[in-house]
């Protein structure tokens, strides 16, 4: 698999998730510059979700002013190029990295052409959307320059799920075929999983998960507890979160460099939560095939591999939804594993292989 840790970015850590570049420390000017705009932004912003959105947009506006001089940015990046087979297209998490589809193209057949997509901001070169139509019609120009017409292979994990659900509505408008929309536990819009994600992204929950996610990575004597964090400001989760990995695992970064890896990753999944708490989308116009995998023990598992605090009933296991913006119904497959461990490669070798057969048999009918 040195391929995919060597695609689409130089300066690759081999041992992060695939294709996470850490960006180098601020300067001092550079800082009081961010820090500044929060304040002002914090000061027209006082909790609620519209509030939010416009404290969220100061800060891709802050963000993008950095990296004015990015005019074209191919996001698109070669896992498995080949032409044997219609190619598969699929979209990061909303943490961004693709660590779950190298264990997903482990246990693809070699012939099977796979393209998936980071997240610009993964990348200290790439600037933030403001929106995930912004989001989905960018990465369907890099899907139209590799696939000039369909039938269309698109998927992705949770939040790559509805950007695939896009991203197939944008290509449905301009009258392209889907042969399959591969949905990994992802969940349909709704206000209240909205609220939720974004409530994650702001009191530490998603930052613990990436926290865990490296420690189980790097072997760690124990993982960080449940509500662990401190009440600290936003921006220190990501200290705090980085001193715990260098406390209790052997990890193969310097303190800077994996300090910068989780606030960037912090800052990346707070704007991606509004962006999906912000999405409102149509029906699909057209009958697709979708290929729905659902976890089987939650958002956040009683006994969570990753240590995650227990969830209320309300919010552990909400559906998935998708029945209010698909023509038809989607094929259901089952997934023993709550959803933040679906990116385990157990989990993911069980999916290529329901994947696989789901495919072999769309080719014989």
């Amino acid at each position: 698999m040195q391929s995919i840790v060597q695609s689409g970015c130089r300066h690759l850590f081999a041992s992060l998730p695939v294709h996470t570049c850490l960006i180098p420390a601020e300067t001092k000017s550079q800082s009081k510059k961010r820090t500044d705009s929060r304040k002002k932004a914090s000061r027209r912003a006082s909790g609620g979700v519209a509030q939010t959105s416009e404290y969220l947009k100061s800060v891709i506006q802050l963000h993008n002013r950095t990296h004015r001089k990015v005019t074209s940015l191919q996001h698109i990046i070669p896992i498995r190029p080949g032409s044997a087979r219609t190619p598969i297209f699929l979209i990061h998490s909303i943490a961004g990295e693709l660590t779950w589809a190298k264990h997903l193209a482990r246990y693809m057949p070699p012939e099977q052409p796979l393209y998936c997509f980071a997240a610009p901001g993964i990348n200290s070169d790439a600037p933030f959307f403001f929106s995930l139509e912004a989001m989905a019609e960018a990465y369907l120009r890099d899907i139209r320059k590799q696939q000039p017409h369909g039938p269309y292979l698109v998927g992705g994990y949770s939040m790559g799920g509805v950007i695939a659900f896009e991203i197939a509505r944008q290509l449905q408008a301009c009258g392209e075929e889907i042969g399959l929309m591969v949905m990994i536990d992802a969940f349909a819009p709704h206000p209240k999983h909205g609220e939720s994600i974004t409530s994650w992204s702001r009191n530490g929950l998603l930052m613990q998960v990436i926290c865990n996610q490296l420690a189980l990575q790097w072997n760690s004597d124990q993982l960080l507890p449940p509500d662990a964090l401190p009440p600290l400001p936003f921006t220190e989760h990501s200290s705090y979160a980085a001193q715990y990995l260098l406390n209790h695992c052997k990890v193969p970064h310097t303190q800077q460099a994996l300090q910068n890896y989780l606030r960037r990753c912090q800052c990346m999944m707070r704007v991606h939560a509004q962006l999906l708490a912000d999405y409102r989308p149509t029906q699909l116009d057209r009958e697709v095939d979708v290929l729905l995998f659902r976890n089987t023990l939650g958002l956040i598992g009683h006994n969570s591999a990753l240590n995650l605090p227990v969830l209320p009933d309300s919010q552990r296991n909400p559906p998935h939804c998708w029945e209010n913006f698909l023509k038809s119904p989607p094929v259901l497959i089952d997934v023993q594993e709550e959803h933040f461990m679906l990116s385990s490669e157990p989990a993911m070798e069980f999916i290529s292989q329901a994947l696989e057969i789901h495919l072999q048999l769309k080719t014989r009918h």
